[in-house]
């Protein structure tokens, strides 16, 4: 027992990484058809471009492990039923609990793991997602600069009428700043050199020559024209201090999802309630999923010729199942009150699957 324990929990681990990590590189593929866009036109780099994707794969996770533990346990048992393996441990004793018990334990681990990233790793990685996505917009968003074309820049207009990337040197500019709330600036140069990362800060600086600098004061309607044979215009604007930010629903930890702001409306606490119990349900797909595909597989005749239907029936059962929990989801959207149909959801499955795992007399 401990060897058949054994080795079908190695197996089912095997395939379940498997499974993962071809997840990921798919997923990995379709979001760099997106990103190749900002790599190749806004500057953006490759190695901030794999911290992005890091960023989101707890979210991902959620949904990865459960699909890739139900594909890897149905791998699995039709392979032993191809092979006349589960009718040989049938014979020697095994029913079909014991049978299930390795990959039982193994999605009970995976329960565990989707937990601590429900709880800690998805709120921390969704609000550092938040802030590096800030990031780039105030800094890599700053780089496009065509020639010809007036582009907004976060709260900022430019023109440039030429452009020497080789040395990133502008000529022909016209600025218009609105990032203030007291006044607007316009700023118009002959010439420019772009500047795009010395400082300490990471502020991106844009140092003109020969222009004028005209200010208007939204109180007193006046404006001011000054002068200058050179004038540094920080267009990231990174010393903008970020104030009363407020997390949405995936980017709070649990506590503060217990504990709202007193300010919050009555839309965000109704999102806060569902993102709660989403937090506390996600994690346990993993353990039904392979509860459903363990005791379709199982309880069934086993034939060569049945693995196919097996692991359709499975299929739809699963498919049933989510499809039930997304629907019990979009229902509390709308009212509270269909709460219990998540867990009634939950249950029923394990209770069916259970009685098909159960020993027959």
């Amino acid at each position: 027992m401990k060897l058949y324990n054994l080795y079908l929990t190695r197996k089912i681990i095997s395939y379940f990484l498997v499974t993962v990590l071809t997840l990921i590189l798919l997923i990995w593929f379709t979001k760099a058809i997106v990103f190749i866009r900002f790599i190749t036109e806004q500057g953006v780099s490759v190695s901030d471009f794999f911290n992005l994707f890091i960023l989101i794969l707890p979210w991902l996770f959620l949904i990865i492990i459960p699909v890739s533990l139900f594909l890897a346990v149905l791998i699995c048992y039709n392979q032993m039923l191809s092979h006349n393996e589960i009718i040989i441990l049938k014979n020697a004793g095994l029913d079909n609990l014991k049978l299930a018990r390795p990959a039982i334990m193994v999605a009970v681990v995976c329960c565990l793991i989707c937990y601590v990233i429900s709880f800690f790793v998805m709120p921390f990685a969704n609000k550092k997602l938040r802030t590096v996505r800030s990031d780039l917009k105030n800094n890599y968003v700053n780089l496009v600069i065509s020639p010809g074309v007036f582009e907004n820049l976060n709260s900022l207009t430019i023109y440039v009428k030429d452009r020497d990337n080789a040395n990133n040197k502008l000529s022909g500019i016209l600025i218009y700043d609105i990032r203030n709330e007291k006044y607007s600036t316009t700023v118009t140069a002959q010439s420019g050199i772009l500047n795009q990362g010395e400082q300490s800060d990471g502020a991106i600086l844009l140092y003109l020559n020969q222009g004028t600098v005209e200010r208007f004061n939204y109180e007193t309607h006046k404006t001011e024209t000054l002068n200058f044979d050179s004038y540094v215009v920080n267009l990231s604007d990174n010393n903008r201090p970020v104030v009363d930010r407020s997390w949405k629903a995936s980017e709070r930890y649990v506590g503060e999802l217990l504990n709202p702001d007193e300010k919050a409306s009555s839309q965000e606490l109704q999102s806060f309630y569902i993102e709660l119990h989403q937090r506390m349900t996600y994690p346990l797909l993993s353990l039904i999923l392979t509860l459903i595909a363990t005791a379709t597989v199982l309880s069934n005749k086993f034939t060569r010729r049945g693995n196919l239907v097996h692991s359709l029936k499975a299929s739809i059962f699963a498919a049933i199942f989510v499809g039930l929990f997304m629907f019990c989801y979009s229902l509390i959207e709308y009212s509270s009150q269909f709460t219990p149909l998540v867990y009634v959801n939950l249950v029923f499955f394990v209770v069916f699957s259970f009685h098909h795992l159960k020993p027959k007399k």
